[in-house]
């Protein structure tokens, strides 16, 4: 017998998929990067992290440059 977890689907209120949708476009424009991109397993488990990151610092301001790392850290990261 095969178990199959269903995730219940958060209705998303529209004012906040619509400031998605836009910076989604943005990100698409500024960046010159197919739309597609967000599509894509590595753009949506950053998405994952910097809004688990997001919300358990529910409480405070934080910046999304606070959080990045800079290019020339990324090859110092141990895997």
């Amino acid at each position: 017998m095969i178990f199959i977890q269903l995730q219940k689907k958060i209705n998303i209120p529209k004012r906040i998929r619509l400031s998605v949708a836009q910076a989604c476009a943005e990100f698409s424009a500024l960046d010159d990067r197919a739309f597609e991109a967000m599509k894509e397993n590595g753009f949506q488990n950053l998405a994952q992290v910097l809004f688990d990151a997001g919300r358990s610092y529910n409480n405070s301001s934080i910046q999304v440059q606070d959080i990045l790392p800079h290019p020339t850290t990324v090859r110092q990261i141990k895997f």
